[in-house]
């Protein structure tokens, strides 16, 4: 297994794009909620925004780690897409404004969890010892 597997660089790619725009989706978050901060109206939380900036960059770590195939990449983003599953899930239910991004990150978080789980991508990161 001397070379990258298939399509590492277009899911690396893919999980770096989702996490400039959960970064983007966190920074519009905090601006929805700057009347609430200044307490001028009531409104969106800005803890949403807060989330989203942290998870964007965990992603971007996460695709940093997948491009150096390292197997704790693979396990975490792994586990990120499960969560991201869930939440996405949920944003269906609680932001109506959510649902196209509900939908594309259910999409991408499952081809990202089939992939990572495929038996020849899982077993060249186990072996690789860089």
């Amino acid at each position: 297994m001397s070379e990258r597997p298939e399509h590492v660089a277009g899911f690396v790619i893919i999980i770096m794009i989702l996490g400039i725009l959960i970064i983007v989706g966190g920074i519009i978050a905090l601006i929805l909620a700057a009347p609430t901060l200044m307490n001028l109206q009531e409104g969106f939380s800005p803890i949403i925004g807060i989330v989203g900036i942290i998870v964007g960059a965990i992603y971007l770590m996460l695709g940093f780690g997948l491009w150096m195939l390292k197997n704790w990449a693979r396990i975490l983003t792994i586990i990120l897409a499960i969560l991201t599953i869930i939440g996405s899930i949920l944003g269906l239910f609680i932001f109506p404004i959510g649902t196209v991004a509900g939908v594309i990150g259910l999409f991408l978080s499952i081809i990202i969890i089939v992939y990572l789980t495929r038996e020849d991508v899982s077993a060249y990161f186990k072996t690789l010892k860089i």
